[in-house]
């Protein structure tokens, strides 16, 4: 049987299972480059309460931040990016949290790439183990929360904070608060210029404390 023959047999029995491999690749490829061609936020923060914040409240804080010189490009690829992700949840309440938010206050916490959190007491309470030391931030006057197990300061009071109450943010029983880094990313570098500007934001948001 000579070559032709041998694809024209190929092509009758394999014709249905060619087009799904070549779809199957194609999809492949795209999804392939979607994920190197996205651009991971320059400034990744969580609100992690109670209560949310009002619609335009994420889009107000990155419009300030940018005019501070906040939200800027420092993974070098051309793009300045901003995003906050609001974890509600009702942490005094007994009543089991809906599942979808236990996921994805898990996945948050667990696989996250975020840096600066604005967190409820309850927060830094049932979640020791997230936050980091931010005891040099601490300044005489500020309240503090302190983390019970460790003894560290893991949160900073933002009650009545001007600015973030102007965006809509209750800040009653709110601390800013730092995620804490896993040993592999501290000796790797991973996030080291992320965090630097996170502590730039903390400073910001601090001094418009009463």
């Amino acid at each position: 049987m000579d070559i032709r023959a041998k694809l024209d047999n190929f092509w009758y029995h394999y014709k249905w299972h060619t087009f799904a491999v070549i779809v199957a690749l194609f999809f492949v490829v795209i999804t392939i480059k979607s994920c190197s061609d996205r651009s991971e936020p320059d400034l990744k923060m969580i609100y992690f309460s109670t209560e949310g914040y009002q619609m335009d409240t994420a889009e107000n804080m990155e419009q300030s931040l940018r005019k501070e010189g906040l939200v800027r490009d420092i993974d070098g690829d051309g793009e300045a990016r901003f995003h906050i992700e609001p974890l509600i949840n009702a942490f005094d309440v007994d009543a089991p949290i809906v599942q979808g938010s236990a996921e994805k206050i898990q996945t948050v916490i667990y696989a996250g790439d975020h840096t600066l959190v604005l967190a409820h007491q309850y927060a830094l309470e049932d979640y020791q183990q997230f936050f980091d030391d931010i005891s040099a931030k601490a300044e005489e006057g500020h309240k503090t929360f302190t983390n019970p197990t460790e003894g560290y300061i893991s949160g900073i009071s933002v009650e009545g904070n001007e600015y973030l109450e102007e965006l809509g943010i209750n800040t009653k029983d709110l601390y800013v608060a730092v995620r804490r880094r896993s040993e592999k990313e501290i000796k790797n570098g991973t996030y080291d210029k992320h965090f630097e500007l996170a502590y730039e934001v903390m400073d910001f948001i601090l001094s418009h404390n009463k």
